[in-house]
């Protein structure tokens, strides 16, 4: 739970559950899934017909939004350093891109390819390598499981 003094800056489940609140924030929480979930099934036929007459007239649209968009969060970056290593992560994204949806010969190219990213992430984890180095405090993973905090102050 978080403490008084974070109350107005958290979620307001948590601001329930602070205040004594927490099995309503529970079943507000329920509740509203039940019903979003309702909704959407209710919701998904008409939204099927609706994708369908719009779909046509603004699918050109979709290339230029994503690039405007990549564009603007790749120079909300304020080192430049950051918005060198944004360009070229977007540039490999782009080609790893390409190259799975149309260079290769396999029809299901997408999943393995996914399957394969997310792996890494594991493999790096499992061998216990440091996680985040800056020059304040690095975040390694012990054998354990655990999280070690190093700062680098004296």
């Amino acid at each position: 739970a978080p403490e008084s003094s974070t109350a107005l800056v958290v979620l307001p489940g948590h601001k329930m559950l602070a205040e004594g609140e927490g099995y309503e924030a529970l079943k507000l929480t329920v509740v509203g899934g039940i019903v979003a979930f309702m909704l959407t099934i209710i919701l998904l036929p008409l939204l099927k017909v609706i994708i369908k007459i719009v779909e046509p007239h603004i699918a050109f649209l979709t290339a230029p939004v994503l690039l405007v968009m990549s564009i603007y969060f790749i120079i909300q970056e304020v080192e430049n350093k950051k918005v060198v290593w944004a360009i070229i992560i977007y540039i490999l994204s782009g080609v790893l891109g390409v190259i799975v949806l149309n260079g290769l010969y396999v029809k299901q190219s997408l999943f393995p390819m996914l399957s394969g990213l997310f792996g890494v992430s594991m493999l790096i984890t499992s061998l216990g390598m440091c996680l985040f180095n800056s020059a304040e405090s690095s975040v390694y993973l012990s054998d354990n499981g655990s999280f070690k905090i190093l700062s680098n102050f004296s």
